[in-house]
């Protein structure tokens, strides 16, 4: 079974603008997530989809498989399907499942990747990766919050501080990370479906799924990254990093 990732990445950023091209030490953002998307082993291809020429000569220099995708998309895991559907044919018959890797998550781990790809054992599911976090960090628009039931699946997707569990009067709360999986199948699926209601309220991909009755596991990870969403987060980053 060949596992294929994809990043998604692009210059247009309204909170960051060209937030993917930014140096974290001696490298860029992308080619932090690139070079630790490749050290998982769970992975065979490894593609980068995006619209800015800017990147594509950037990751084609470093040796990525590039593929350019249309300017027009409004969800990260459409611009994957249309990356997806331009992949070479003799690369795509062998890709059984597809991991969607955001581009603005440098800490990422390989550890990570993995644990995502091995809990996706249905191809009519989709398994997402959270960790817990501090309500300082739940009260960020940027953090999108996650709910789940007694199964571990997201119940709903939300920027706004909405808890997982209270104990002893103490809120918890868990983090969306920015690690999916899905078979191409269910990513078919997403792209076939019109933009939901809580899609656009929250602007959250996975809510589409979810308004639409696809389950999505989530993963417990004990890694705690941090996605670049402001230059606040970059700086922090960059600090981490070093």
């Amino acid at each position: 079974m060949s596992v294929a990732a994809y990043i998604p990445v692009r210059l247009k950023s309204s909170r960051l603008p060209n937030k993917a091209i930014l140096k974290i030490g001696n490298k860029t953002m992308v080619e932090h997530v690139f070079e630790n998307t490749l050290k998982s082993k769970i992975i065979k291809y490894v593609f980068v989809a995006t619209c800015d020429p800017e990147i594509y000569n950037l990751m084609r220099e470093r040796g990525a498989n590039v593929i350019i995708t249309s300017r027009k998309h409004k969800r990260a895991t459409d611009r994957v399907y249309e990356a997806y559907k331009k992949t070479d044919q003799r690369i795509k018959k062998k890709i059984k499942k597809i991991v969607m890797v955001q581009g603005d998550d440098p800490m990422l781990t390989p550890q990570m990747i993995e644990a995502v790809v091995k809990s996706n054992n249905n191809y009519n599911q989709v398994t997402n990766i959270c960790n817990n976090i501090k309500l300082i960090d739940a009260k960020d628009p940027n953090r999108v919050k996650v709910v789940v039931n007694k199964k571990f699946e997201a119940v709903y997707f939300s920027r706004e501080p909405i808890a997982n569990s209270k104990k002893n009067k103490k809120k918890f709360f868990l983090k969306q990370g920015n690690i999916f999986c899905f078979s191409p199948k269910i990513l078919r699926k997403y792209c076939s479906l019109p933009q939901s209601k809580l899609e656009i309220v929250e602007s959250v991909d996975m809510n589409r799924y979810l308004e639409n009755n696809v389950r999505i596991s989530m993963v417990l990870s004990k890694y705690d990254t941090v996605n670049v969403d402001t230059f606040n987060d970059l700086k922090k980053v960059r600090k981490l990093m070093k």
